[in-house]
């Protein structure tokens, strides 16, 4: 899911280096820092701000 480099993990996404226990990268993807709880509120932050979006 993440490619390795010397300097440590990166985004899947985007490619840019993410520091130690970053948990959303700055293009807004979520990282594998995120613990499942972590992760649960952010796919539903993201879903209902989709929702927003469609019904705006």
């Amino acid at each position: 899911m993440f490619g390795k480099k010397k300097g440590g993990d990166e985004c899947h996404s985007c490619g840019r280096s993410l520091h130690e226990g970053q948990k959303v990268c700055r293009c807004g993807t979520a990282t594998a820092m995120m613990t499942f709880e972590e992760r649960i509120q952010y796919e539903v932050e993201q879903w209902r701000t989709t929702r927003q979006q469609a019904t705006a």
